[in-house]
């Protein structure tokens, strides 16, 4: 059977691709952004923020990897803790107790809360709001002490405002300080809630006398959310994408996991590159994403006005690509939550695209473009930011070149990594 040397050596670039990192391949990139390491080395790739309390962080290939950013993100976070030196610390009560701060003397201590029940038959409460990080994970202590002296109450049930358990029916010994504690509880409401009980039931009628007494309540946050603020840029341009805004930050660790991509919430989440990309008559794209759905969401786009410069979005359910004037519909059909290779690319003379390795739909287009605007990953880059991306994005390839004859060696490396197709 006869091969020829052009076939040949095509195939032998596609095998020595996997063994190759991206910019080994292809050199020449505009722009490069990914989790993992396109340049062969350790590159930094993004600057983590964790919500606890906003520090942020740089972190390399290896970083990510390692388990260091998900760390960074968990790292333990005094959520709250309890003083009562100069009163009741905002706690408030349900069902006839009565709570009083700062007071001396009990068990040898000071500046404790105080829970007096009163006669009403019913639940008897306590409750502090906004204590708990909703979904995430804490670790809990207090101290309680419940004097001999009672007739009734006898244990304390500690609970947020949705019923989870946080501490479990418990009967401390009397007059004495007892530390109660939880870990790895995950509240599902903000509010904390101290039921005073009786036997372990929580309803029952008040004598008016008994009393409970609260000291060093400590939440403690052991997971966090973490939000990309910088992802950057490993072509050596230095065209970071920034999101300065907390709120519009795509997501890399949800509730402690790491996510192993960047989730766009499709409500606001975008990036503004550090600069524009300069390109004129050629170009290409190629991405690792994943829908959520919806219609009209841009992965990526270059554009001064509606139809002055280029983009990569998906409109209906099909990868989209539109070079000036020049639409390229793949045809396909991303469908939801499915992650796909997307290739996109202008020769000069043809705008071309295509999903997971099939070949490309072409239209003829000579068209060149100037955009002064600098690209968004995940938005409109003109007027208003809009059409936000809802779902995730790995991986983004840029080149101001014609990269149809590195796309096999490309798409083979990327493949040989998420394992897509």
């Amino acid at each position: 059977m006869h091969v020829s040397l052009d076939s040949a050596l095509g195939r032998q670039r596609r095998l020595n691709s996997v063994g190759e990192s991206v910019l080994q391949i292809a050199p020449s990139a505009t722009a490069a952004y990914s989790l993992r390491s396109l340049t062969g080395g350790d590159p930094k790739v993004v600057r983590v923020r964790r919500d606890t309390d906003n520090a942020e962080q740089d972190f390399t290939v290896s970083g990510v990897s390692s388990g260091a950013l998900t760390s960074f993100t968990n790292a333990d976070y005094a959520k709250y803790t309890s003083d009562f030196s100069s009163g009741d610390d905002s706690w408030g009560s349900f069902d006839d107790v009565t709570e009083t701060g700062n007071i001396d003397g009990i068990g040898g201590l000071d500046n404790n809360l105080r829970l007096a029940i009163g006669t009403a038959t019913s639940g008897h409460r306590a409750f502090r709001s906004n204590i708990f990080p909703v979904g995430q994970k804490i670790n809990f202590s207090a101290r309680v002490f419940i004097p001999s002296t009672n007739s009734d109450v006898d244990g304390i049930l500690i609970r947020d405002a949705n019923n989870t358990v946080i501490v479990a029916t418990t009967a401390p010994t009397q007059d004495e300080w007892v530390t109660v504690t939880a870990n790895d509880v995950t509240p599902i409401n903000a509010q904390l809630r101290v039921n005073l009980q009786k036997g372990a039931v929580s309803s029952f009628t008040g004598n008016g006398s008994d009393e409970v007494y609260l000291r060093e309540i400590t939440v403690t946050q052991v997971t966090s959310d973490g939000f990309v603020e910088t992802w950057y840029d490993q072509s050596g341009n230095s065209n970071d994408a920034v999101q300065a805004t907390a709120g519009s930050q795509p997501e890399i660790v949800n509730a402690g996991t790491m996510l192993n991509e960047l989730n766009f919430d499709g409500t606001d989440d975008n990036f503004e590159l550090t600069s524009v990309l300069g390109m004129t008559s050629a170009g290409a794209v190629f991405s690792v994403a994943k829908s959520g759905g919806g219609s009209d969401k841009l992965i990526l786009d270059n554009r001064d006005s509606g139809v002055d410069g280029f983009r990569l979005l998906r409109l209906g359910n099909d990868l989209e690509y539109r070079w000036q004037s020049a639409t390229v519909d793949t045809g396909t059909n991303l469908g939801t939550n499915n992650k796909f290779i997307g290739f996109a690319n202008h020769d000069g003379s043809n705008a071309s695209a295509a999903v997971n390795g099939a070949t490309a739909t072409t239209t003829s287009d000579t068209s060149s473009m100037t955009v002064a605007a600098k690209p968004h990953i995940g938005a409109r880059s003109f007027s208003t930011a809009s059409n936000f991306w809802d779902g995730t994005i790995n991986e983004l390839i840029i080149y101001n070149s014609d990269q149809n004859a590195n796309r096999s060696a490309l798409e083979t490396n990327i493949n040989s990594h998420y394992s897509i197709f």
